[in-house]
């Protein structure tokens, strides 16, 4: 009996050390998570800036940090696909939400984020599925019907796209940018009216001095194609001199002044343009192109 007390003595202190170490270890872990945390949160907001900034791969290293301190943090896998997605990995990009969507069935958002990677990769069918499971899930989620009417309108089907894009404007959370994709939609169908009061709804939320550029190029195609040239000639002027303004918004331009009746003018705003962006061929192609010898009203642009 002594040899066998003897030798389940030192075990029993062995295991006892063994579970003790296990649970400091347990509780440095516990310990630490705070900090983990808050390391993974700013790994995350760089990724994020990075991301918006175009630099994908630099946002999937620093997702790829961010996962280390917290391996399931949902934001950052989120966050890890779309990087994936921006880099043209759109596999891994679905394998990624597909787990997040499994483990979060009540996540609308990741579902919607799953419906556009299905979309990006071409998967249609897939795609539908997922947007219809998260309008579903909750149907005042604007982003979903905003999704589904881009599935829509790549599929050609204006009208349902429209209806999509309406439902997704008259939730809570629509995203602004939206009635200036209504407005698209209701041009590329003919509908100039239509499109206008869309485009005049959505500059009236910024201020009468710094309208949006894409509002202002577009506001002047639907001015042109009312035939109302002055009121066309003023915006595009305006997107001419905004901060954003590309060599577009002067081409625009010389195109509604010659339309004006404005051919020196016309000519002036491209010589301006070629000025400024010397490296675009299309300014002198369309300088050359101009009748330098027609009388005012009756220049044109071959």
């Amino acid at each position: 009996k002594t040899p066998h007390r003897t030798f389940a003595i030192p075990t029993m202190l062995l295991l006892a050390a063994v579970s003790l170490s296990a649970g400091c270890a347990a509780f440095r872990f516990q310990g630490n998570q705070p900090q983990l945390r808050a390391q993974a949160g700013q790994l995350t907001r760089q990724a994020r800036t990075a991301l918006s900034k175009g630099s994908s791969q630099l946002a999937k290293r620093l997702l790829s940090r961010s996962l280390e301190c917290c391996p399931d943090d949902p934001q950052a896998m989120a966050l890890l696909a779309e990087a994936n997605l921006e880099s043209g990995e759109s596999a891994m990009a679905i394998a990624t939400l597909g787990k997040i969507a499994e483990q979060n069935p009540d996540r609308t958002d990741i579902q919607v984020r799953l419906g556009r990677a299905w979309m990006v990769a071409g998967q249609t069918s897939q795609a539908w599925a997922q947007i219809q499971r998260a309008t579903r899930t909750d149907p005042h989620y604007a982003p979903a019907w905003q999704l589904a009417g881009d599935l829509a309108l790549a599929a050609n089907d204006s009208e349902q796209a429209l209806t999509n894009y309406h439902r997704a404007a008259a939730c809570p959370d629509a995203d602004p940018q939206l009635q200036l994709q209504i407005a698209r939609v209701f041009q590329s169908q003919g509908r100039s009216s239509r499109a206008l009061s869309a485009i005049e709804h959505y500059q009236s939320q910024f201020r009468a001095d710094s309208p949006c550029y894409d509002g202002l190029l577009l506001e002047g195609e639907i001015l042109v194609a009312l035939g109302q040239q002055g009121r066309a000639v003023e915006r595009l002027t305006l997107a001419t001199s905004h901060p954003a303004a590309t060599p577009e918004s002067f081409v625009r331009l010389s195109h509604a002044l010659v339309l004006d009746s404005r051919a020196a003018q016309a000519r002036q705003t491209l010589e301006l343009a070629q000025q400024r962006w010397p490296e675009v061929p299309l300014l002198g192609e369309l300088l050359a192109s101009m009748d330098p010898v027609a009388p005012a009203g009756n220049v044109v642009v071959r």
